[in-house]
């Protein structure tokens, strides 16, 4: 993206989205999130965004026509960035334990299964004889790279059929840090951008080629900030744009030894999921009851709302990550109309879907600020200081500005970040002078008070 705004003015302008709209989420879930919180000292949006990763795998085997022939499925991208020890991983295992659960049911009903064929066939029994078990898992976790992700949901897929499994790791980086490189059919990057939209990709493995249609991954993890600059790829594909970002600004974690999570608010929690994949499933064998969803004629028009808005903000902060926001929208649609056990994407759901996206779109500014200017508020207000400072010492209240390779620096060889840079003249702290040398100068003050 071009230049970000800071945290304070993302704020400023979404000065009512600062909060997690944790009231657009069912009962039991915003119960689950204030419990996990008291208890474990965790922001509020880090186990909020499990949640929604959670209600995805719920709502896999569904989609949304949007219009016409253009479906959107309910597979998003979660990153939590906080620092270590922020919980990110207790936030991501609570969220998801419904579907982590399962595939520990399926991987333990797998294993006894296997345990008996092989018991008939040391009996005597033909392999060719006996009936092998299917396994239904929905969990990739443990694949370290790109490529191992692929070739597990290839065999995943040949086992279920399923086309959308969780991806879930402590850390993103150990798995998103691409070389672009040739591998597994094509390259693995432009697979993985497929897989956030559902589209037929090649799977590679020792039996052929195995194609898996409408492809899809929910994907989750934690990102360290300092990290974050350096080992996320940003080829300018898009493909950060697509992630919902949760960033912990809540400071020091501090457990409750005194809280605790209740059984009755998990159970409450998981039947409420539960609820959500019975509705898909009949019998737990047969295919989706109901697999497509509509969007109401009023829907539409608070949908179409928010795509206008956030065309806005694209435009005034010189960003088009505001195309992955109106995708992220209607994923989120079809989520929230699975969790709220809707019929179809009514204008209650459209609501409850963009007061969510206007609160994660906020967040996305606050990761990217981190991102592009490396540095955390304080650091920001320490620097601005320091300018301020330097330039009133002066007596022209003037300093020489030189940039090499995108780097700022003052006369003092002081390198300073053009976020603040950008945000003091905003905040018309300071201004630029070219004068006839052709160098450029920072004044203090407005440029109409100069």
């Amino acid at each position: 993206m071009g230049d970000t705004i800071s945290w304070a003015e993302a704020c400023a302008v979404y000065k009512d989205e600062r909060e997690p709209p944790l009231d657009t989420l069912p009962p039991e879930c915003q119960a689950l999130i204030k419990s996990f919180s008291g208890a474990s000292g965790a922001p509020e949006s880090f186990i909020m965004a499990s949640i929604l990763a959670q209600g995805s795998m719920m709502m896999r085997e569904c989609r949304l026509r949007v219009k016409g022939g253009y479906y959107e499925y309910s597979s998003i991208w979660v990153a939590l960035v906080g620092k270590p020890g922020t919980v990110k991983t207790a936030a991501i295992t609570t969220g998801c334990r419904p579907t982590l659960d399962i595939e520990k049911q399926a991987s333990e009903s797998y294993a006894m299964a296997k345990a008996l064929v092989q018991n008939e066939i040391a009996n005597g029994a033909s392999p060719k004889e006996v009936v092998w078990p299917e396994r239904r898992p929905a969990v990739v976790n443990g694949a370290g790279t790109i490529e191992g992700i692929f070739n597990e949901q290839g065999k995943l897929y040949e086992q279920n059929r399923s086309p959308q499994v969780l991806v879930y790791r402590d850390e993103l980086p150990s798995i998103l840090a691409l070389d672009q490189h040739k591998a597994n059919g094509g390259d693995s990057v432009e697979k993985l951008l497929q897989q956030w939209q559902g589209a037929e990709i090649p799977i590679v493995l020792k039996s052929g080629v195995s194609y898996v249609p409408a492809a899809r991954c929910t994907m989750i993890g934690g990102i360290q900030p300092q990290v974050f600059d350096n080992r996320m790829p940003d080829e300018g594909n898009g493909f950060l744009d697509r992630f919902l970002f949760v960033v912990d600004h809540v400071g020091t974690v501090k457990m409750d030894l005194y809280s605790d999570i209740s059984d009755e608010v998990f159970e409450r929690y998981n039947q409420q999921m539960e609820d959500v994949r019975t509705k898909q499933e009949e019998d737990g064998q047969d295919r989706v009851r109901r697999t497509e969803y509509e969007i109401d004629d009023d829907a539409r028009e608070v949908l179409q709302n928010y795509i206008d808005w956030a065309a806005q903000k694209g435009e005034e902060y010189q960003t088009t990550a505001h195309k992955k926001w109106e995708r992220n929208l209607l994923k989120l649609s079809l989520i929230y109309a699975g969790m709220w056990g809707k019929d179809s994407v009514d204008a209650e759901t459209a609501t409850r879907a963009s007061r969510m996206m206007k609160f994660l779109a906020v967040q996305w500014l606050r990761a990217h600020h981190i991102r592009d200017a490396g540095m955390h508020d304080d650091e920001e207000a320490e620097l601005e200081k320091y300018i301020l400072m330097s330039l009133k010492k002066t007596v022209d209240r003037e300093l020489y500005l030189r940039v090499f390779k995108k780097r700022r620096r003052l006369t003092d060889d002081r390198e300073l970040s053009g976020e603040v840079l950008r945000c003091m003249v905003a905040k018309k702290l300071i201004h630029y002078v070219t004068k006839n040398d052709g160098k450029t100068y920072i004044k203090l003050g407005a440029a109409n008070e100069a």
